[in-house]
């Protein structure tokens, strides 16, 4: 991009420890002037910083922007819709902007080691498990909130406390080329969308202790293509926070590897709607899951009361997927512990007895289980509803079936799937419950003998 002025070169400063006012002060007279700012080559230590409308910020190779590990120097006032309890912090923060680009090949670091994690990081489901009985506000890298035409790309983001990138509210958001490793806390995302539309991401690298990419409260005309990810909890995650409209989604075209907690999830538990939601040429490999749909009722971490309608599903396209399924694996140091229902995990698509699925569409997938269930005392059999608990896949215990669960669905297609499995395994490959209507076509399951079963 080409400028008319004279862009602001910023340079390291051996003799400052904290640059914040140093840079604001920058981005302040780049915005009046129209310009941008220009980060070389070096360490830039600083707290949080405001952007504005028309901030361009170009970070070139070797720069590093590091986020400061005392929490006072972050001063963002903002609550975000995960929780009323503390402000949501972060070293850049910008709020009803217009026109914010941050790109080049530098870096932003969050220090995240730094900040302990308390309940923020866990439900109130399991919150006995959370070492620090209290919550605790640990900054993100970027929170955007009721902003519009924001551009990132290139840059490389690191080791935020909590979620890499909070967009909460915007619209026109085009995030491309970005690298995010992010695994040094707990509650960890990476892209983490809040009532958004019109978001475009495209050829991102993706390490995350927690999920990787998230669609939350609503989302409109959304595209997610050609990303790389890997993380501990889910690749792709729609909801569970759902009490909006999620409409023309298309995931296409990635690579979504060792991912612990369910390569694609799709929870409606708000009253929210999801339709249109196409997903397309997925390669995963050594995941958990691999797929989970779920109706449920979520009332939200911080209201429990009377339960409101779990909202509806009603066109779901899964096309051309292939997976690798484990049956178990081993979370890192600072990732959440293993659950029982994790292991030997199957594709789960489920409604509830009082709100069905409308349509699912599964077509020219194959999927290879490891299986290895050998439990003597097995039998087929039926799993229950959960209650009002935040709604993961594991809460149904290890699946009854190594293939897919199906149940509460009012039409299932299948078409030209492929399953097969690895180890022995005593349990039945489908399990279907409550489906009003399922059309299956050249749906063929191998045994580890490679017999047709």
């Amino acid at each position: 991009m080409k400028n008319n002025v004279e862009d602001i070169q910023l340079y390291p400063c051996k003799e400052v420890n904290d640059d914040t006012e140093r840079i604001q002060r920058a981005v302040k007279t780049a915005c009046y002037r129209g310009c941008r700012v220009i980060f070389h080559q070096g360490k830039y230590r600083i707290g949080t910083v405001y952007l504005y409308s028309g901030t361009q910020l170009v970070l070139l190779k070797g720069c590093r922007i590091i986020g400061s590990e005392k929490l006072e120097k972050y001063t963002v006032k903002e609550y975000c819709h995960q929780s009323k309890k503390n402000y949501w912090q972060s070293i850049f923060f910008a709020k009803q902007a217009n026109g914010i680009s941050v790109i080049g090949e530098g870096q932003i670091e969050g220090q995240g080691e730094c900040f302990p994690y308390g309940l923020e990081a866990f439900s109130v489901d399991d919150k006995e498990k959370c070492p620090v009985k209290e919550y605790k506000i640990r900054p993100s890298l970027f929170y955007f909130k009721n902003c519009s035409h924001i551009e990132m790309k290139g840059i490389i983001l690191r080791d935020a406390a909590q979620f890499a990138v909070l967009v909460e509210e915007c619209e026109d958001i085009n995030i491309n080329g970005v690298e995010i490793y992010n695994r040094k806390n707990y509650n960890t995302d990476g892209l983490h969308f809040s009532g958004n539309k019109r978001v475009h991401i495209d050829g991102c690298r993706l390490d995350c202790g927690d999920d990787a990419i998230v669609l939350n409260r609503h989302a409109e005309d959304i595209k997610i293509n050609r990303c790389e990810i890997s993380s501990r909890w889910a690749g792709v995650r729609i909801g569970p926070f759902s009490d909006g409209r999620f409409e023309n989604i298309e995931i296409s075209n990635c690579r979504i590897h060792h991912t612990y907690g369910c390569g694609i999830k799709i929870q409606m538990g708000q009253g929210g709607i999801i339709r249109n939601v196409w997903i397309h040429h997925i390669h995963m490999e050594k995941v958990t899951g691999p797929v989970h749909v779920s109706l449920c009722h979520f009332p939200g971490w911080e209201k429990h009361g009377e339960r409101k309608s779990p909202g509806k599903i009603e066109e779901i396209v899964l096309e051309d997927i292939m997976a690798e399924v484990v049956s178990s694996f081993k979370p890192g140091s600072r990732e959440v512990p293993i659950e029982e229902g994790e292991h030997y995990s199957c594709i789960h698509i489920r409604g509830t007895g009082g709100q069905k699925i409308h349509k699912i569409r599964w077509a020219n997938c194959s999927i290879i289980y490891e299986g290895g269930y050998l439990e003597a005392a097995y039998k087929p059999h039926l799993t229950t509803e959960i209650d009002d608990r935040y709604p993961e896949y594991f809460l149904y215990g290890i699946m009854p079936c190594y293939g897919m669960y199906a149940s509460y669905i009012e039409e299932l297609e299948m078409e030209n799937i492929q399953i097969s499995l690895k180890k022995e395994d005593v349990r039945v490959p489908f399990i279907m419950d409550h489906v009003d209507m399922s059309k299956w076509n050249h749906v063929c399951v191998k045994g580890v003998q490679n017999e047709t079963v």
